[in-house]
């Protein structure tokens, strides 16, 4: 099966490689599957066939011929025509990245379902799991405060190297952003230039792999730093398997884990009338959506 992916090229781009555009728009492709194609130059640009070391500038119209049904749906959880509760796949950006590249992002997924929807939180894009989105103005800013007073509840499963002395903990320690290097630094005292960050755990399962220690963890968050749960797992040192910002290489090979081992499992609303219907109201992604979860239990 083929799939004819078209796009256009974001004003903002100038002089991008091709592989690089198109491993962006389509992120699901996979590298290996994108430079494949580009190495046997199933795409065009401005209806020209190119060579694989083509560039694409914006206003470009880049076509991609793909060896493979591209599947652009989402799993909605919960959808009233106010809020939408939804689930999003390891590896998809929440939307298009500072360029204005993202032709396939969960943003452009939903709107394909609702053409109002609009983000109100984030997620890493390698972190898959439940997600919330309003499709009006009124609840799109009830979301917006009630992320920001801290007002839903988010508890995250997390895949860690290593055994837990406590089967349950707290962590908190200062994340401060290297904007550089995309990424976060974590200390134990505030050295001036950090944002607190606070999580809580709770050991669900600890089991061996491939001569491994491996410890499922629930995990809740009071704060939602950049980062947070990745960077103050790994500074403790039991990161997450399959993290390859700031998890183990050596852990990750031996496992062969293809995919960040850490989603946002369910989102709950406090029991406050401000709410309205969503009072109490608890969104669960299902555990089936969670590949490596099914895949390591």
């Amino acid at each position: 099966m083929t799939t004819k992916l078209s796009s256009v090229v974001p004003n903002a781009v100038s002089a991008l490689p091709v592989r690089e555009y198109l491993k962006r728009a389509y992120p699901l492709l996979g590298s290996g599957r994108t430079a494949r194609l580009i190495n046997a130059r199933q795409f065009r640009i401005n209806g020209e066939k190119q060579q694989p070391d083509a560039r694409v500038n914006g206003g470009d119209e880049v076509i991609l011929y793909a060896d493979c049904e591209y599947d652009f749906s989402i799993d909605i959880i919960f959808d009233d025509g106010r809020l939408a509760a939804f689930v999003k796949p390891a590896g998809l950006p929440v939307d298009a990245d500072n360029l204005g590249i993202g032709e396939d992002t969960a943003l452009s997924r939903l709107k394909m379902i609702n053409t109002e929807a609009r983000l109100v939180h984030r997620l890493d894009a390698q972190t898959s799991g439940v997600m919330l989105a309003a499709y009006d103005d009124d609840t799109e800013r009830m979301l917006i405060n009630a992320f920001k007073q801290h007002l839903l509840q988010k508890m995250y499963y997390a895949l860690c190297a290593g055994r837990f002395p406590k089967n349950a903990g707290g962590i908190v320690s200062y994340i401060s952003k290297d904007n550089n290097a995309s990424r976060v630094s974590v200390s134990d005292r505030d050295k001036g230039n950090g944002q607190e960050a606070r999580s809580a755990y709770r050991v669900v399962k600890e089991y061996a792999k491939n001569g491994i220690t491996l410890t499922l963890l629930e995990v809740t968050i009071e704060t939602g730093r950049t980062h947070q749960i990745r960077a103050q797992l790994s500074h403790i040192g039991h990161p997450i398997i399959g993290d390859e910002k700031y998890g183990n290489f050596g852990t990750n090979k031996t496992l062969g884990m293809q995919e960040m081992c850490l989603s946002s499992r369910e989102i709950r609303f406090d029991d406050d009338k401000a709410f309205g219907t969503y009072a109490g109201k608890c969104f669960i992604c299902p555990k089936e959506k969670i590949k490596w979860l099914t895949a390591v239990t």
